[in-house]
């Protein structure tokens, strides 16, 4: 009998089995934090091509073998690497092309890599705030993109077709008309999606060009007022203004203290060339835990955006150490601090939904002041109350998006970091009317997976599920 892997009609893509060279350094390569899972697939495929993923999945459906899709690599838990089976890569598919107003993209371009091919057409579309993240596993999961709540709440409800390849080998192209209950699947299942996803078609937005951006930065011990600042602001109806603050904790001079000037990930606020305006202290080297607040506003005229920025000024409470801003910004600059804070660290995280972003922030604060690791981290997005289409899986969301990490170097304090991140959850759940997908360590916690969708969202993925994959080829991770 063949082995698992032979006889691929491949051109060209890597196939790599367990035990043999190259197969230790692919694994541990996919995966952007160190703190990598022991599982090991018997199979990795670095797909270049779709045929090349055709292939795979019918090699695997005639082997009896389980496949797990990685795009990026950015998921927290590493779901897609599982023990057993194939490893499918696909963030070599990365083309992207505009026509007219829809971007046809591949799942393994980036955030930053798509977000500049647009703007350079005058186009924007909700892309990830991190500029490494693959666009295909961020809109599989849903994705809360830069400017969603003004662009449609969830980055995948922009969505139009998804080309795909099924549990039998068969290549699609899916749409609310063809496949209608596989495309609301593909709008929010995650790995919980029951094929492959090989291509996008984006509904582009016109690319807002005066963009501002404004921070500033309190003692944590403010997080509950600049909460309270920030949920009142929210409220009033601005979804074009987006609002979060992150807390640190300490700086203890070993030298990755950050200018006040720079923010939660992906919200770089230095200025550009000539800028005029106030400037943030370059040398901090310690200092005490701290709330940073970033705001950017997403509009056409700049005069506007200053206008929204000085309004969300004029209510800060007092006690600000630095502000910054208003300044111009756009999408380089939005992406100039690279990718995840604390990549190539040892990383926990969960997520919630919040009802009450005020409350669950001041407790957030609180795990943070107490975390083992200076590096480890909270962070609220406030937004306004949420509006979701019936057509898409992803079905949860709320007032306020908090989401928190444990982050450290050491293997030997992994039990101390990870039992701060599960006390974290243990604390948050008071005030969880959901879980975002995409960042819920769903493999930690495995009971936490139906909280990211609504029950019925759930009970229907389920039905989807066993209609479209009944053998199990694409298995989900909880």
């Amino acid at each position: 009998m063949a082995a698992l892997g032979d006889d691929l009609p491949l051109d060209g893509a890597p196939v790599l089995r367990r035990g043999e060279p190259g197969y230790e350094p692919a694994r541990r390569a996919s995966l952007w934090a160190r703190n990598l899972p022991a599982r090991r697939p018997d199979l990795i495929v670095q797909a270049r091509t779709v045929d090349d993923v055709v292939a795979v999945v019918r090699h695997a459906a005639a082997a009896g073998a389980p496949v797990a899709i990685k795009g990026s690599g950015h998921n927290y838990a590493g779901t897609f690497l599982r023990d057993g089976g194939v490893m499918l890569d696909v963030s070599a598919l990365d083309g992207a092309a505009l026509d007219g107003e829809t971007a046809h993209v591949g799942p393994g371009i980036a955030s930053a890599t798509l977000a500049r091919f647009l703007a350079e057409r005058g186009r924007a579309f909700p892309t990830g705030h991190h500029a490494t993240v693959g666009i295909g596993g961020f809109l599989l999961g849903g994705g809360m993109g830069f400017n969603g709540r003004s662009w449609g709440e969830y980055a995948c409800f922009g969505v139009e077709a998804v080309d795909v390849v099924c549990a039998d080998g068969e290549l699609r192209t899916i749409d609310a008309e063809r496949d209608p209950d596989l495309f609301w699947a593909a709008r929010g299942a995650g790995a919980g999606f029951p094929a492959v996803a090989v291509g996008f078609r984006l509904a582009t937005r016109p690319l807002p060009r005066g963009m501002h951006a404004a921070g500033w930065t309190y003692p944590l011990g403010a997080a509950r007022a600049v909460a309270e600042w920030l949920q009142r602001d929210a409220d009033a109806g601005r979804p074009d203004l987006e609002r979060f603050a992150a807390f640190e904790g300490d700086v203890d001079g070993a030298g990755d203290a950050r200018r006040v000037g720079e923010g939660a990930p992906g919200t770089s606020l230095a200025p550009a060339a000539g800028a005029a305006g106030p400037t943030a202290a370059r040398g901090l080297q310690s200092r005490p835990p701290l709330c940073r607040v970033r705001a950017i506003a997403f509009h056409d005229d700049p005069d506007e955006a200053r206008a929204a920025l000085r309004d969300l000024a004029a209510a800060a409470p007092p006690g600000a150490l630095e502000q910054v801003g208003p300044l111009p910004i756009d999408f380089p600059r939005l992406y100039a601090r690279g990718g995840i804070t604390g990549e190539r660290l040892r990383v926990v995280s969960d997520t919630i939904w919040s009802d009450d972003p005020v409350g669950a922030a001041a407790a957030l604060a609180e795990r943070v002041a107490a975390a083992p690791d200076r590096r480890s981290f909270g962070m609220v997005d406030f937004r306004t109350a949420p509006e979701l289409p019936h057509d898409a899986a992803a079905s949860v969301a709320a007032r306020g998006f908090l989401s928190w990490a444990a982050k450290w170097d050491d293997p030997a304090a992994d039990d101390r970091n990870g039992d701060w991140a599960d006390a974290t959850t243990a604390a948050m759940e008071p005030f969880r009317a959901g879980c975002y997908l995409n960042e819920t360590d769903v493999l930690r916690h495995p009971e936490r997976a139906p909280h990211c969708f609504s029950a019925e969202a759930w009970e229907r993925l389920r039905a989807v599920r066993e209609r479209y994959d009944p053998a199990g080829r694409f298995p989900p991770p909880w």
